[in-house]
């Protein structure tokens, strides 16, 4: 498709999204998306996190003062940067770090580029948006260990953490 690396599907229907069908093909002639959907049998192996009942846990989670937090913000790298980047499978850029959070002192900097959270069950699943983070965090408790694979410089890391409590908390309506 003609023009494609010139987009931010991060900024046109968010990554989160379109993590849920099996491919996104963009017509920049036409101005047009197709998204092809997975089959019932079919597993999307690219989110760590399934559908809307699991971003429903993540609140609840959340609302009863029991999900984790990372405590960093983060952006996709834009598609067109991936292969300058060394990324087969994206990332997200860290923007920020919160001051004494867990990616404070697991020496998390601004400009890492975070691709995998590496997870016992599922091995490494690739990360392209930060709320993939945030809603996976929010699915574990607080002190849970998460580890992550990053690049910092070209070179890949991995860390383990242990997630804190996230920060707000409120009553379930």
């Amino acid at each position: 498709i003609k023009g494609i690396d010139a987009l931010d599907f991060d900024g046109i229907v968010g990554i989160d999204f379109a993590h849920r069908f099996k491919s996104m093909t963009v017509n920049t002639t036409e101005h047009t998306m197709r998204f092809e959907a997975y089959e019932d049998d079919e597993e999307n192996a690219v989110a760590p996190y399934e559908g809307e009942d699991t971003m429903k846990e993540a609140v609840i989670r959340t609302w009863n003062g029991r999900a984790g937090e990372v405590g960093i913000e983060c952006d996709s790298v834009p598609l067109a940067d991936w292969e300058a980047k060394g990324l087969e499978t994206g990332g997200m850029v860290v923007e920020s770090v919160y001051k004494d959070s867990p990616a404070d002192k697991a020496g998390f900097e601004e400009g890492d580029i975070i691709t995998h959270l590496v997870d016992a069950e599922e091995g490494a699943v690739p990360l392209r948006d930060g709320p993939e983070l945030v809603i996976y965090a929010c699915l574990q408790d607080p002190g849970s260990a998460m580890t992550i694979r990053y690049m910092r410089k070209g070179e890949t890391k991995e860390v383990t953490l242990k997630l804190a409590k996230y920060e707000w908390e409120g009553a379930f309506p």
